[in-house]
């Protein structure tokens, strides 16, 4: 029998080479095929959209997804799940778009595409633009999480770039795959109102919470958000933390505060009705938890 020692390959520098190339082959044969399952997951979830067909789009997307998006529709005292067909474009084909980037990180996954994106609103010249496609991995198979659509009017050397094959603008944080598979959050009840926060924190870090289902955190901003779970009938919770932050001198001035909170009517010639407010203070509590009581009587009541 001949020595099993005599039996083995050499391993020269070429062998070696050629392992390493099958390997690398391997590997892109592998993301090709998970590419294409993920493009077949999205055209999945796309037909949901076009079809209005609701558990194909239960089936099909990410399950923090689902209950952010049913969240969302309640806050606004919109039907679910009608509303999440109610939408003023279709849904991209990714015919015709070339892919520029795919990347999986921690059971999470991000597709760039680069054309004339389609929204289906009979535009006849369509422009090339970014499309950008993220996925999570759960229960065993991949889920479609969400898309941005990336305008690059004003950009052209964006689009220069990708003609010159220049990628390097993909390397940002815009581009990459998700570090972790999002929690899956509550279901918020449907809310007597839904409501508006308008909150001003120059010169501060604030975080405002509200209930059991909305929390933001502002920080030399200021604007309006519509708040996650609305307002209940019956008592209300506000949690306020308000850091003051180390500001230049010369940017003392514009240091300020102010937060409002609005119950919305659907009746559409009825304005919201202000439950709460703290004015313009250049001191605001560092801390502050409140209750706001909202009895839908007396909010109809206004005019």
């Amino acid at each position: 029998m001949t020595p099993l020692l005599s039996r083995l390959i050499p391993i020269t520098a070429a062998t070696a080479a050629f392992f390493a190339l099958s390997s690398l082959l391997a590997a892109d044969d592998l993301k090709n095929s998970l590419r294409q399952d993920l493009e077949r997951v999205y055209g999945r979830w796309r037909s949901s959209i076009l079809t209005q067909n609701f558990e194909r789009w239960r089936e099909t997307t990410a399950s923090y997804r689902q209950v952010i998006t049913r969240n969302a529709i309640l806050s606004r005292k919109q039907p679910f799940p009608a509303s999440i067909f109610q939408l003023p474009i279709a849904p991209p084909a990714l015919e015709g778009l070339q892919l520029l980037k795919f990347d999986i990180k921690n059971k999470t996954a991000v597709a760039v595409y680069y054309g004339p994106v389609d929204f289906n609103i009979e535009v006849d010249d369509i422009p090339n633009n970014l499309i950008i496609l993220r996925f999570v991995y759960e229960d065993g198979e991949w889920r479609y999480d969400n898309s941005r659509y990336i305008n690059l009017a004003g950009a052209e050397h964006i689009r220069e770039e990708i003609a010159n094959n220049e990628l390097d603008f993909l390397d940002e944080e815009d581009f990459a795959p998700l570090d972790a598979v999002p929690p899956t959050g509550q279901l918020c009840p449907e809310p007597a109102f839904a409501a508006h926060l308008h909150l001003v924190s120059v010169g501060y870090r604030t975080t405002a919470q509200i209930n059991d289902f909305y929390e933001i955190e502002v920080a030399q901003n200021g604007g309006t958000d519509i708040i996650t779970g609305g307002l209940a009938a019956g008592d209300n919770t506000l949690k306020l933390q308000v850091e003051r932050l180390e500001l230049p001198p010369e940017a003392e001035k514009d240091r300020r505060f102010s937060l409002s909170i609005y119950a919305l009517r659907r009746e559409m010639n009825k304005a919201p009705v202000r439950v709460f407010h703290l004015a313009p203070d250049a001191d605001p509590p560092e801390s502050l938890e409140k209750s706001i009581p909202i009895d839908p009587q007396i909010i109809n009541a206004q005019p």
